[in-house]
């Protein structure tokens, strides 16, 4: 069954986690699994990027980013998710805090970003503003 705080969201299921922490995106899949996310890890931007391109269209409704110091690879990933898929939400942790080219290309009104480390959670916290914002925005 459920914890409470998944099955209140409408419109985030699927999620793909992604970064150059490798550990701390497993650590974080493992937890979101057991809330019940319909959930896929990939380990670089590449890989991501390739994931997505591999379906028609994107099969996500967030994706998680994590890096503790933004990098050219995770802006270029952030860039071209928000032109080819603008309807994904984006969720940027980062060790070192949330910088003004990151919230240049984010939406304030769906997409969210969170302080490294944080615990799982403040992590659903997160999760679930960005799926009260999701649901606001679409009843417009």
């Amino acid at each position: 069954m459920p914890r409470e705080w998944t099955w209140v969201l409408e419109t985030i299921r699927r999620i793909l986690l992604t970064g150059d922490e490798a550990e701390f995106v497993r650590t974080l899949g493992r937890h979101l699994k057991r809330e019940r996310f319909l959930l896929e890890e990939k380990c670089d931007y590449g890989a991501a990027r390739r994931r997505i391109e591999d379906s028609r269209r994107s099969p996500f409704d967030l994706i998680v980013m994590v890096g503790t110091v933004p990098t050219p690879g995770m802006y270029e990933f952030l860039d071209w998710v928000k032109k080819v898929h603008p309807q994904t939400s984006v969720l940027l942790l980062s060790g070192i805090g949330f910088d003004q080219r990151a919230a240049e290309t984010m939406r304030p009104d769906m997409d969210g970003h969170g302080q490294q480390p944080i615990t799982p959670k403040e992590m659903i916290a997160l999760i679930r503003r960005i799926d009260r914002n999701r649901r606001r925005i679409s009843r417009r």
